[in-house]
């Protein structure tokens, strides 16, 4: 197959010519459902994140003397931290948290739509294979009808 300028095969423009599906899409229907997947993984770790830090604000709030000890984990050590700093950081990484996943399912819902309408394309190209088989079908049984009359008017002859 010949490649084109642009870089795409004939069978290929013909195939977008026609409105088929290319071997492109078909990658590119692969490719969006494997980001789907991998956002749909991160989604759910952003979310337990999300729950893991509310607990944290939770017990933060608890402590009602602003003079309260408070540690941060860095690595293997136990730093003190000031309750109203360790309060805004915690809220800072909810925030953060928060807007990643609302950008996430933002991209998501785009990935949806992509694989909907590449699904929908996919299934416009196999019902159109079935129809070219049909018509084929009925091109070989009226191909053979007509060879056995032609055979059946020799024999009588």
């Amino acid at each position: 197959v010949s490649t084109q300028s642009t870089g795409t095969t004939l069978v290929e423009t013909h195939a977008k010519m026609s409105g088929m599906p290319t071997e492109a899409d078909m990658r590119q229907l692969q490719q969006v459902q494997m980001e789907l997947a991998n956002m749909k993984q991160r989604k759910n770790t952003l979310q337990i994140q999300r729950q893991e830090n509310e607990l944290v604000l939770k017990e933060l709030e608890l402590a009602t003397n602003p003079d309260a000890r408070v540690f941060k984990l860095v690595g293997p050590l136990l730093v003190k931290q000031d309750l109203a700093e360790a309060k805004s950081n915690v809220q800072k990484r909810i925030d953060f948290i928060t807007n990643d996943l609302k950008q996430l399912e933002k991209k998501s819902q785009e990935n949806e739509e992509k694989v909907k309408n590449l699904i929908a394309l996919q299934q416009k190209f196999t019902q159109a294979q079935r129809a070219q088989e049909q018509v084929m079908q009925a091109q070989r049984q009226h191909a053979a009808g007509q060879m056995q009359a032609g055979v059946q008017k020799l024999v009588q002859k």
